[in-house]
């Protein structure tokens, strides 16, 4: 079988030897969450189900953190840069609704992880917090290297999401 590699912004997708390996790629933000990553990982991951020369999909992070969340100062600057009101659509959180909303876009990903066809394991290593937690526990299975701290510091202040796993 070939061996292939596809970069994009914020993740890698490689197949080789029937297993698809998913790696967030923002190393320098250790790996955190934000709406182009979200996008990708979506992509990569119907690519994978979509492929009949895949059998297990992987999920890790590059550098030396598996995800240490979302990442909040991009999220909270798009939120500034939609501080224009934006008519008729959804767009600064103004409301419980809107809220509501948001959280459940945020959530698609993750949500799409527990239908593919295929096992997803997910190989943590070094910090997986907050939301990386959302994507570790996700799949199928979880393999956590020594050095793996998994953990939800949030919940110390807010109480735990809705999207809590």
């Amino acid at each position: 079988m070939a061996k292939w590699l596809k970069s994009s912004e914020c993740v890698t997708f490689e197949v080789a030897e029937r297993i698809a390996r998913i790696t967030l790629n923002r190393p320098g933000k250790r790996n955190a969450i934000n709406n182009p990553l979200l996008q990708e990982l979506k992509a990569a991951l119907l690519e994978a189900d979509d492929l009949k020369s895949v059998n297990v999909i992987v999920l890790a992070g590059a550098g030396r953190d598996f995800c240490a969340g979302y990442d909040l100062v991009t999220t909270y600057s798009d939120r500034a840069a939609d501080a224009v009101d934006p008519g008729d659509y959804r767009g600064t959180i103004r409301s419980f609704d809107d809220d509501c909303w948001s959280m459940e876009r945020q959530s698609e990903t993750v949500n799409l992880m527990a239908e593919i066809h295929k096992p997803i394991i997910s190989q943590v290593h070094g910090n997986c917090l907050a939301g990386g937690t959302d994507l570790a526990l996700a799949c199928d299975m979880v393999l956590a290297a020594d050095n793996a701290r998994i953990g939800f510091p949030a919940t110390r202040a807010n109480g735990s999401p809705p999207t809590h796993i």
